[in-house]
């Protein structure tokens, strides 16, 4: 305890010696003032020391072991063990069958809910219809219906038997070798897309068919078509549609050789079809076909009655 004060004794009278040289003062005045400061300095500490000490707090946060009760804080709603009845709505179709007992009414204010609002006298033809309506009702609501139509791509082949008009060849005389055509066939096969209403398909056929003086006639046939299609119900449908494409027509015998040619070729066709099922189809079509006329041959001209199936890709 002296150690630290001698210390402070020592540098403090260091400071006034200084304090002393820069004012000039004598030494015993340096030497009483420091003096009377220390014993000041002293009485202060001994205040400080006389006081009694602060007792030791404890800080920490004590546990409430309290229990709090919960049966009384919430309000419990009674329970009531028996369910309440609601009646069922019932229909009828008049107002002679809403009639109900008055005796049993009044035995119902003072009964049990379950046994109100009941109807007293059906008949039985009248449940019976109204077990058909409702049937009916949760038929319409939850059968949805399928339809048979589907679209997407399709592939089908055709074949079909055709009915040339005549038709005459011509030669570089400028003379004219008229034949009488007969009845021929084509067959062939379609590619294309069903939108809905509209189908947008390529054909390829091959039709041939024979005529007076040895004469045959063959095309190879390139069409694209567009169709539009009706439906009657889920499984007939009426459909009507144009072609345009490119024909290779070639015809063999006659006095002028063997002229070929490739041209312009149309169609127009009207007819209907059946839809088996998702998956095919079959069409029964009657078509117009035209072929562009050349220097050597008439146009070539038939009607065509066609059957195709078409199979969902």
């Amino acid at each position: 305890m002296k150690s630290p004060f001698l210390i402070f004794f020592s540098i403090l009278l260091s400071q006034v010696h200084l304090i002393g040289i820069a004012e000039d003062l004598p030494l015993s005045a340096r030497i009483a003032e420091i003096k009377s400061r220390s014993r000041a300095h002293e009485n202060r500490i001994a205040a400080l020391l006389s006081k009694p000490a602060i007792p030791p707090q404890n800080y920490e946060i004590l546990e409430n072991k309290r229990t709090i009760p919960l049966e009384g804080s919430i309000p419990v709603p009674p329970t009531n063990s028996e369910i309440p009845y609601i009646p069922l709505p019932e229909f009828y179709d008049s107002k002679e069958n809403l009639s109900f007992d008055n005796e049993q009414e009044s035995s119902t204010k003072a009964g049990s809910p379950k046994e109100a609002l009941v109807p007293t006298s059906t008949s039985s033809s009248d449940s019976s219809i109204m077990d058909d309506n409702i049937d009916d009702a949760y038929a319409d609501l939850y059968q949805s219906e399928t339809s048979l139509r589907s679209t997407g791509y399709y592939f089908g082949p055709l074949v079909g038997v055709i009915i040339p008009d005549d038709g005459a060849l011509r030669d570089s005389g400028s003379s004219i070798q008229p034949y009488t055509a007969e009845n021929g066939y084509v067959i062939g096969f379609q590619l294309g897309k069903d939108f809905g209403t509209v189908r947008v398909e390529g054909e390829y056929s091959y039709m041939a068919f024979d005529g007076s003086d040895n004469i045959s006639v063959g095309a190879n046939n390139f069409l694209a078509r567009i169709v539009l299609e009706t439906e009657l119900n889920d499984a007939f449908e009426l459909r009507a549609g144009m072609a345009m494409g490119v024909g290779f027509i070639g015809i063999d015998g006659g006095s002028s050789g063997e002229p070929s040619d490739v041209g312009f070729a149309y169609d127009f066709l009207l007819g209907g079809g059946y839809n088996f099922n998702e998956n095919w189809s079959l069409c029964f079509d009657y078509k117009y076909y035209l072929s562009a006329a050349n220097d050597n041959y008439d146009r070539v001209k038939a009607h065509m009655l066609l059957l195709s199936a078409n199979f969902q890709l």
